[in-house]
């Protein structure tokens, strides 16, 4: 029945498109979880700043890798005011395997501009519903398995969904949009 109803979000989410505003907004986050550091995060580690925030995980073959990688060049893109405002966050949807040892292996490459987060499986969960993102394990935390995620960034302000962006944006359209949507 979970799965059922994260099968029916993810088709509802894709049948979005292009950018949903903040009608999405339901209440403001309250997670706390862990960073590829080691340390302890919470909401508020965001408060009077934006959060652009991508579910996936470290065994993904595809997506994750190459998100991260544009992540990175965006980072690199922004102008300075924009990127002093703007966290970018990794959120894992496969807690299990991806710790945050795990986390800081696999995110090394991408240089220190994306946070890493990880946690209990029903923290992961909690944020992901809240944020409008799904995740569906298709495994037990052992082995090899695949995991599905929703693949369109969530931006965040002060806890509150301020849109969801497609991540088929280029760099330049990203900026763009970004710029659109930070108000200063």
């Amino acid at each position: 029945m979970r799965t059922a109803l994260r099968i029916i979000g993810l088709s509802c989410l894709l049948a979005l498109g292009a950018t949903c505003t903040s009608a999405l907004a339901a209440a403001p986050l309250s997670f706390s979880l862990t960073d590829q550091n080691g340390a302890t995060v919470t909401e508020k580690a965001f408060s009077g700043r934006y959060a652009l925030v991508f579910f996936g995980y470290t065994h993904c073959p595809d997506i994750c890798p190459t998100t991260l990688q544009e992540l990175s060049v965006l980072a690199d893109t922004l102008p300075d005011a924009m990127r002093r405002r703007l966290s970018m966050v990794f959120v894992t949807g496969d807690p299990q395997r991806d710790t945050p040892d795990v986390l800081k292996a696999y995110m090394s490459p991408f240089g220190d501009k994306i946070i890493g987060l990880s946690g209990p499986v029903e923290a992961v969960d909690a944020l992901a519903w809240s944020l409008k993102a799904v995740v569906i394990r298709h495994g037990d935390g052992t082995g090899d398995y695949p995991v599905d995620h929703s693949t369109n960034y969530t931006l965040l302000r002060d806890g509150e969904i301020v849109a969801q962006i497609p991540n088929t944006l280029t760099t330049d359209e990203m900026v763009k949009r970004l710029g659109e949507l930070m108000t200063p």
